[in-house]
């Protein structure tokens, strides 16, 4: 039987726009690490979808979902009624229509609650997959977490 610790990971992801000029080389690189992750038998997929990063990472597990039916993708939201500004709107909701199961941090929205959606899912699972496009001090931060809770393995994706 397998330890499902070993085989789940939560994805956080800074929430900065992405440069229009930039997206189909970021859809690459995570598409390789999102290969790279299935290879080292990862399953189970918490993702804070916080920004645009994290919907991307998401569109890219949709499409290996189609041949790897055995992943698990959930959905972790700052708090209800939460929603992507209105450009992204269909693919957010696409996202979640297709995921496994949708959870949120909080009821209400507060100052922080982006914030407090990655720092909820720092306990879930055996990795920490941390995404971002720069040395941004919200990932830094997202790792100073992780190790100090005692995350034995965390894995950085700079797009």
């Amino acid at each position: 039987m397998t330890d499902i610790m070993t085989i789940s990971c939560a994805v956080v992801g800074q929430n900065a726009a992405i440069d229009e000029r930039r997206k189909n080389d970021i859809d690459a690189g995570l598409s390789g690490g999102i290969a790279g992750l299935i290879e080292d038998g990862y399953r189970i997929f918490c993702i804070s979808l916080t920004g645009e990063l994290t919907l991307m990472f998401c569109e890219a597990l949709l499409y290996a979902a189609e041949q790897f039916h055995d992943l698990s993708i959930n959905i972790q939201l700052p708090y209800k009624g939460w929603h992507f500004i209105q450009d992204d709107a269909i693919r957010y909701h696409n996202v979640i229509a297709q995921a496994e199961s949708r959870h949120y941090a909080s009821e209400e929205a507060f100052s922080g609650s982006m914030y407090s959606a990655d720092k909820y899912l720092v306990g879930y699972g055996s990795t920490m997959v941390i995404l971002q496009t720069d040395n941004c001090s919200e990932m830094f931060y997202m790792k100073l977490e992780a190790e100090h809770r005692g995350k034995q393995k965390i894995r950085e994706f700079v797009l």
